[in-house]
């Protein structure tokens, strides 16, 4: 709260969006929807908290981030999310000295959390990976209708360096990743996306089980969170 106090006027407004945020609302409407606002008062509010680094704005893959209309909002430090959605919701608990209790609460939290910044991390690695010995540009997710019409998701999308390839991705965490099927279901996303183009295709999965590690074929790459956080550091 001291933080918010400093940087901008007033600290109760950021801090609702900042827990809004955290908690699930990633739209502007449903942002507004929850605090009783309309959408056009919060612009520039979220855009402070966008330029002092507390939250990121998201676009799906391809999606021009000046004029698209679908965007998400997401705090962008995982230590602030965690205290959003554990340590402020228990703080009374906390207080009492009854981490035990909350840390037995809040387990699904840690898992979600533990998954959501893993496929975070995943998407920033492709920059630094030599996939199927070709460089990438940082990758991006893809919501939106399949050319089947039904909502869809691709957890990771990127472009080669030179343009002429297109990664997609399928992110796990996992004790044991079942990678034939996930292979399977990245195709008939790949089939499904409604932008299809001639570049050629490389696939690849981001699992945590180890026993698979440094799996390669000519039909898909597998990436290890040691992968990834040697690339990272």
């Amino acid at each position: 709260m001291r933080l918010l106090l400093d940087d901008m006027r007033g600290a109760s407004q950021p801090h609702s969006l900042l827990s809004l945020i955290a908690n699930g609302s990633n739209r502007l409407s449903e942002i507004a929807g929850r605090l009783g606002k309309p959408a056009t008062s919060l612009t520039r509010p979220l855009a402070n908290l966008i330029e002092l680094g507390y939250i990121k704005r998201d676009h799906p893959f391809g999606e021009n981030p000046r004029s698209t209309k679908k965007t998400i909002y997401r705090l962008k430090d995982p230590f602030l999310l965690f205290w959003y959605r554990v340590v402020l919701p228990n703080h009374s608990l906390l207080e009492q000295d009854l981490i035990d209790a909350v840390y037995a609460e809040s387990q699904n939290n840690f898992k979600a959390q533990t998954a959501e910044i893993w496929e975070e991390m995943a998407r920033k690695s492709t920059a630094h990976l030599n996939i199927a010995n070709i460089r990438w540009k940082p990758g991006q997710r893809w919501w939106g209708n399949g050319r089947d019409g039904k909502n869809m998701e691709i957890d990771i999308i990127a472009e080669s360096l030179n343009n002429a390839f297109l990664l997609f991705g399928e992110v796990k965490w996992e004790e044991k990743t079942n990678i034939k099927s996930t292979i399977s279901k990245l195709k008939k996303s790949i089939v499904n996306f409604p932008k299809q183009t001639d570049k050629k295709i490389i696939m690849a999965v981001w699992c945590k089980n180890n026993k698979i590690n440094k799996i390669k074929n000519e039909e898909y790459w597998i990436i290890s969170p040691e992968d990834v956080l040697s690339r990272l550091k």
